[in-house]
């Protein structure tokens, strides 16, 4: 089978949907990542997930240089007293996560949107990472997370996404 951007996908029964080959993404450096997709064949319209996608694939640094202050954000509501990480602003903010390489294509069962979501390792929350949200182009950082996103876990959920869209 072949999706629009991704090439040839295979099935893969761990994500109960279909993983790409090797794509290289802009937005993280031109590193080559597999796609997860969920949902692909029982959605009435997968032509969303096309667009989805290539406009996540068009997306380039820009976006993350852009993120930086809401994931500042997400960063200093998630500080605790405990917490001995400091970082001094957004500026360098991104230099404090490591950025994942499985973009997650979903349709949020809440609002029917479709996001590519990026699960991140955090220096300040280590044990759970970050979670990138590009829904509709703009990266949004949404709450950390521990799982797969799935049924009970949607990215675009109200009350899930901490800040507001970045352009």
């Amino acid at each position: 089978m072949e999706i629009p951007g991704l090439g040839v996908v295979a099935e893969d029964d761990a994500f109960e949907g279909y993983r790409s080959g090797a794509v290289g993404v802009p937005v993280l450096g031109g590193i080559d990542c597999e796609f997860i997709v969920q949902g692909y064949d029982e959605d009435d319209r997968p032509e969303d997930f096309h667009t989805a996608i290539r406009d996540f694939l068009a997306l380039d640094s820009a976006a993350l240089i852009a993120a930086r202050p809401s994931i500042y954000a997400h960063y200093l509501a998630s500080r605790h007293e405990a917490h001995q990480l400091r970082i001094p602003g957004p500026d360098s903010v991104l230099e404090y996560v490591e950025l994942g390489n499985e973009p997650e294509v979903i349709r949020s069962e809440t609002n029917g949107r479709i996001s590519v979501t990026l699960e991140c390792e955090c220096r300040w929350e280590p044990d759970r990472g970050l979670r990138l949200v590009f829904l509709d182009g703009p990266v949004r950082p949404a709450r950390a997370c521990a799982g797969r996103i799935g049924a009970t876990e949607d990215p675009a959920a109200p009350g899930s996404v901490r800040t507001t869209p970045m352009v």
